[in-house]
C-alpha cells in the first residue's frame, strides 16, 4: 500500500519524529507554534543548548484519575502545522540541541513525510475522547497493556485519530488488531501489516456497549488543553 497522499496522525508523527522520551510530562525538544515575529525573536534569544522552551508550545495534559499516571502530550498542534506547512526550517531550530544522528534521523523521516505528501491531523477534544472510551474498552475487554503505559495510550489515539476519519489503518501491532477486529471493523492483509477499515463517526456502526461503558467519566479521566505560552 503507498504512503502517498495519505493522513497521519500527529501522535505518529511525533514518534516517528523522535520527540518522545521515557518521561511521561517532557519531551526530547519543542517545536514552537508563534506568529513569525514572535517565533523570530525567539530564535534570536534561545539559547544552542536549549532551543525553545516548552511554553512555547501547544500542550494536552491527559489524566487517568488513579489508574495510571499523567502524561503530557507536546505540540499536537505544532507538529502539525510543521509538516502540513513544509516548514524544515522551524523544525532545524526546534532539534538543534540533539545528537547529530538523531537530527538526521529526524530531517530524513521529515523529509519522507513531505516526499509522499502525508498530510498530519492533530488531537481534538472529539478524537481525545474517543480515545478514553477506546481505551476503557481495550482494558475491559481482557487486552494487555504494554509495560510502557504511552505506548498503548499512542496506539489508542491514533486508532481513535483514524476512525474520526474513516478509512483504512494499517498496524502491525498484534494486540491492538485483535481489539480492532473484536471492537471494531474489518480487518484484511496487506505486505504483512493489518488493514483496519474504521467507518467515520457519521455512519459508524454502533459497537456493544455494556452498562458501563462510560465508567472513564466516572474515574477522574480527563484532558486538558493548553495553547502556546
Amino acid at each position: 500500500m503507498s504512503a502517498k497522499g495519505a493522513s497521519i496522525s500527529s501522535v505518529a508523527v511525533s514518534e516517528l519524529l523522535l520527540m518522545y522520551n521515557a518521561g511521561r510530562t517532557t519531551a526530547n525538544y519543542y517545536v514552537p507554534v508563534l506568529s513569525t515575529m514572535h517565533l523570530m525573536s525567539s530564535l534570536g534569544s534561545s539559547k544552542l543548548d536549549h532551543p525553545f522552551s516548552k511554553r512555547l508550545t501547544d500542550r494536552i495534559v491527559f489524566d487517568f484519575g488513579n489508574d495510571f499516571d499523567p502524561i503530557i502530550e507536546f505540540g499536537s498542534n505544532a507538529i502539525t502545522k510543521v509538516v502540513n506547512g513544509k516548514n524544515i526550517d522551524i523544525l532545524r531550530q526546534s532539534i538543534r540541541s540533539l545528537e547529530k544522528g538523531q537530527q538526521r534521523n529526524i530531517r530524513e523521516n521529515f523529509n519522507f513525510l513531505l516526499a509522499n505528501e502525508i498530510h498530519c491531523v492533530s488531537l481534538t477534544p472529539a478524537i481525545v475522547e474517543d480515545a478514553y472510551q477506546l481505551l476503557w474498552d481495550f482494558r475491559n475487554s481482557g487486552h494487555n497493556l504494554k509495560a510502557a503505559f504511552r505506548n498503548s495510550w499512542n496506539d489508542i489515539l491514533i486508532l481513535a485519530t483514524a476512525r474520526s476519519r474513516g478509512g483504512h489503518l494499517m498496524s502491525d501491532d498484534s494486540e491492538l488488531n485483535r481489539f480492532a477486529a473484536s471492537s471494531l471493523q474489518d480487518l484484511g492483509g496487506v505486505n504483512g501489516l493489518v488493514e483496519i477499515t474504521l467507518d467515520a463517526p457519521a455512519k459508524r456502526t454502533p459497537r456493544k456497549q455494556s452498562r458501563e461503558s462510560k465508567g472513564y467519566t466516572n474515574r477522574g479521566w480527563r484532558a486538558h488543553f493548553d495553547k502556546a505560552g
